[in-house]
């Protein structure tokens, strides 16, 4: 298995997510604008893979997957 293990991926992400956004400002605002667009093509293989690097988590465990309502 690579990568950390699962019970420490979300603290993980969350931590390289805050480095990342603190080097470049906006930028993390961008990708959600386009993450928005329908057509935007990287939309269906990150979903894929939400449920397979989070499938215990609660955010991702209903029919809205990320939705916030």
């Amino acid at each position: 298995m690579k990568g950390p293990p699962p019970q420490y991926r979300w603290l993980a992400w969350s931590f390289i997510g805050s480095v990342i956004k603190g080097k470049t400002p906006k930028s993390y605002e961008n990708l959600l604008i386009q993450g928005r667009d329908p057509s935007n093509k990287c939309i269906h293989d990150i979903e894929k893979d939400i449920n397979r690097t989070f499938p215990e988590h609660p955010y991702f465990n209903n029919d809205q997957l990320g939705s916030y309502g």
